[in-house]
């Protein structure tokens, strides 16, 4: 009996490996892909997915990353065409990625759930960030013996961005009965457009203007025709530029009393409240994209029938950025496992922590050589124990037609 499973083993194998060139092996193939997700770092469906849900405000403020509460997006659309060939292959690819955050500190949560003490001061501080590109990139990569080598220029435009480090709110009653409030903080937001007055070919130029550069590369190499160990760089190159830039700013300080809030009288204390939307002056802001460098090792025990990959290097958010809180060190990896069945069917499950966001994804691959569908879910969050918890959802459709 074990002699016949071992036989059985390797003939699946075997034979896994000869089905899988022919349904993988494409020459010429269009891709689209399509992903989006959605997530916050606190709020869980599971938490509340509970026959006897109990609400508990201080054991969430607990939960809650000392950062504070955050909500993120991801989009990365795109279409590409592939040649692969004996000796080389070529991709050509562009979308728009973009991504952002929103957050507010811990310390509105343990106000909301504990209150304040008399005298004691409650500072409350906003942060937004956002960034938006548009891509095109030819990747060019070299097969020579064990070894392919990858070139990857890519040119880029961006589209937005916007940034807060700060928009503070503090709160104190005094002993006497007085209500103190203060507001500052300012919105910047940059683009290649005078939103105030358009204007078509001032756009243009600015759009021509506005390309910025960068560098990929990576050496993969074949170890005892078992493991694929695969270095890789993104350097910045030119940076991309936006001409405009507009700052909202909001500032407030109100002094009240509590006996004026009870009698609806009318207090001098209070000062004004101002806001300003700003205008878009001209400006030369410069932009990357984020700086990765990363080392990665795929093994195939089992040859086609399974893959086993794992992937750890880090990243830096607007590298060259002069503006506090802008340039951001963070790490990524990645680990995954993909079951095969001679490449007609396969899925995957991993975890992955892919530009400031945890992701554990199942991806399901359904291919019959001339047309693929890649479907793929996850669970998101740019906390990682969140991340298990469903506190957000992202999703995938890649859809490819090739020879």
């Amino acid at each position: 009996m074990k002699k016949f499973l071992s036989i059985l083993i390797v003939s699946a194998v075997l034979s896994g490996s000869v089905f899988a060139n022919f349904f993988s092996n494409r020459i010429l193939e269009f891709v689209i892909n399509a992903p989006v997700g959605l997530s916050n770092n606190t709020f869980a469906i599971f938490d509340y997915l509970k026959e006897d849900l109990v609400i508990d405000l201080n054991e969430m403020v607990k939960k809650m990353p000392e950062n504070g509460f955050n909500i993120s997006f991801n989009v990365n659309p795109s279409i590409s065409a592939n040649l692969y060939l004996p000796v080389f292959d070529i991709c050509i690819k562009s979308g728009i990625e973009g991504s952002g955050t929103f957050g507010i500190s811990k310390d509105l949560f343990k106000f909301i759930c504990t209150g304040n003490k008399l005298g004691e001061e409650i500072k409350v501080e906003g942060k937004v960030s956002s960034d938006i590109f548009a891509y095109t990139e030819a990747k060019v990569s070299f097969h020579v013996k064990d070894f392919d080598v990858t070139i990857v220029p890519t040119l880029f435009m961006p589209v937005a961005h916007v940034f807060s480090n700060g928009i503070g709110v503090t709160f104190q009653n005094t002993e006497g009965g007085d209500v103190i409030a203060d507001v500052d903080g300012a919105l910047n937001v940059y683009a290649n457009a005078n939103l105030d007055s358009l204007d078509a070919s001032q756009i243009t130029a600015n759009l021509l203007n506005s390309f910025g550069f960068d560098l990929g590369g990576a050496v993969s190499y074949r170890l005892f025709d078992l493991i694929d160990l695969t270095g890789y760089i993104r350097m910045p190159i030119v940076a991309g530029r936006f001409a405009y830039a507009n700052q909202s700013a909001v500032s407030m300080h109100y002094v009240t009393n509590i006996k004026t809030l009870t009698s609806g009288e009318p207090s001098e204390e209070n000062q004004g409240f101002q806001f300003t939307s700003g205008e878009w002056n001209s400006t030369d802001y410069k932009i990357n994209r984020p700086f990765k460098i990363n080392a990665s090792a795929a093994i195939q025990p089992l040859g086609s029938l399974l893959n086993l990959k794992g992937l750890f290097g880090f990243a830096v958010k607007n590298p060259f950025s002069d503006v506090e809180g802008e340039a951001l060190v963070y790490p990524e990896y990645y680990l995954g496992a993909t079951v095969s069945l001679f490449d007609i069917i396969k899925t995957s499950i991993s975890s992955e922590y892919t530009d400031q966001i945890f992701k554990q994804q199942l991806v399901f691959v359904a291919n019959v050589r001339f047309i693929e569908l890649d479907t793929g879910v996850s669970f998101q969050s740019s906390n990682f124990e969140s991340s298990f918890r469903a506190a957000g959802f992202g999703a995938f459709v890649t859809f490819i037609m090739g020879l």
